[in-house]
């Protein structure tokens, strides 16, 4: 048994060669030489194919690209079945969805602590005046929505510049580097005019 036999066996858990295989589409003598890693009558190495790669990634809702790895196969993405296609966008979407869920909660997690805390007169006004800045773009934002394309490029370029500059700035506090500084100043001097609408 090889590394994608053994996962096919793992995969496959309780459920009998024959229920799998009718599930997968394929023939349970099949299933089974692929969980073996050979054919038992002639003993030669069991190697699948794309499309029944494809099917076992489908029936057990197991990643296609770890399959194909384990298989000790080759596929380009030209070559990849219109299922994986979507399966694959499907995965990525959940991925991003995930990362921003896992985001916004670490953001709002480290945001209680802080406000659970005393906050000095300079702490209270950056974060009531951050604060008036994000609800300030998101109202604008929402006021845009006639046009989609609009609405998530006017946030991008103006939320997520900006804390991307803040967090450039927190990065390099104290180096001495007057390239940087430089940088820095071009940036938020581009932001400024932008946001202005100075030419």
């Amino acid at each position: 048994m090889n590394e994608f036999g053994e996962k096919l066996r793992e995969l496959r858990g309780n459920k009998s060669i024959r229920e799998a295989a009718r599930g997968i589409e394929i023939s349970h003598t099949y299933l089974d030489s692929l969980e073996k890693g050979a054919d038992p009558r002639t003993g030669k190495k069991r190697i699948p194919t794309i499309d029944v790669v494809n099917k076992i990634s489908l029936y057990y809702d197991y990643d296609f690209f770890d399959l194909i790895s384990l298989a000790g196969l080759f596929v380009s993405i030209r070559e990849l079945p219109e299922e994986q296609k979507e399966a694959q966008k499907k995965r990525f979407v959940k991925m991003i969805n995930k990362i921003s869920d896992d985001n916004e909660k670490d953001v709002k997690e480290k945001y209680d602590d802080l406000l659970n805390e005393k906050l000095n007169f300079d702490e209270t006004q950056y974060l009531k005046h951050s604060y008036n800045f994000l609800q300030t773009e998101i109202n604008d934002s929402n006021n845009k929505k006639e046009d989609s394309d609009d609405n998530d490029n006017y946030l991008t370029n103006n939320i997520i510049t900006m804390g991307v500059m803040l967090q450039k700035l927190y990065q390099e506090k104290g180096s001495k580097d007057v390239d940087v500084y430089n940088d820095i100043i071009t940036d938020f001097d581009k932001f400024i005019k932008k946001y202005l609408d100075v030419k």
